[in-house]
């Protein structure tokens, strides 16, 4: 329902990695959240609201997440803290060391709130503590397309591309020594995308 309001499109367009954005966005979408009266979108609004005044407002985010469409993954993979001014900034995906790292990777390839996403940290705890292995900054599709580039052949079940988009990746792509062939590529992952 978030993905109805007017100026979201505005402002997932004008939101960068530096959020040297004008938060007046933000809060035109939180006053166009609150006037369609729906209860979760009210506290949705709050929150940005609130984010945008510098408070993370965790608890307001923990009592509504799921109502909102961000599920609460085991071992806290996606946090009050990965958000910024109201919204998904940040996502940490995971090493199969975490037991719910492929419903949340899932998640991020499939959710509306992915589409805000300015920052994109992939976490391993192969040799000791948790570290970040690899950061990729900029928006979703930006970021998808550079995960593309590295394999991560996962991304195209995103209906973040389109059918044509598709379809211009399966005439073009060029694998590369030990890769996957183009029709396991359609079987695991294009056929999984809901635009194909």
């Amino acid at each position: 329902m978030v993905n109805k309001i007017e100026g979201l499109e505005r402002l997932i367009q004008s939101r960068t990695p530096e959020l040297t954005e004008d938060t007046t966005l933000y809060l035109t979408v939180a006053d166009e959240l609150e006037r369609t009266g729906d209860k979760e979108l009210i506290k949705r609004a709050e929150f940005i609201r609130r984010q945008c005044n510098g408070d993370k407002a965790d608890n307001l985010f923990n009592d509504n997440r799921e109502s909102w469409g961000i599920p609460n993954f085991k071992e806290g993979l996606v946090t009050v803290a990965d958000f910024e001014r109201g919204f998904l900034f940040k996502f940490r995906d995971h090493t199969t060391s975490w037991s719910d790292n492929l419903k949340a990777k899932e998640w991020f390839l499939n959710s509306e709130e992915a589409r805000f996403v300015q920052v994109y940290e992939f976490w391993i705890c192969d040799n000791g503590p948790d570290e970040i292995f690899m950061t990729k900054t900029g928006d979703y599709k930006t970021i998808l397309n550079s995960l593309l580039a590295d394999t991560d052949y996962e991304v195209l079940t995103s209906p973040a591309y389109s059918k044509e988009e598709l379809d211009s990746f399966i005439r073009t792509h060029q694998p590369k020594k030990g890769d996957y062939p183009m029709d396991e590529l359609i079987e695991f992952y294009i056929s999984r995308n809901p635009n194909y």
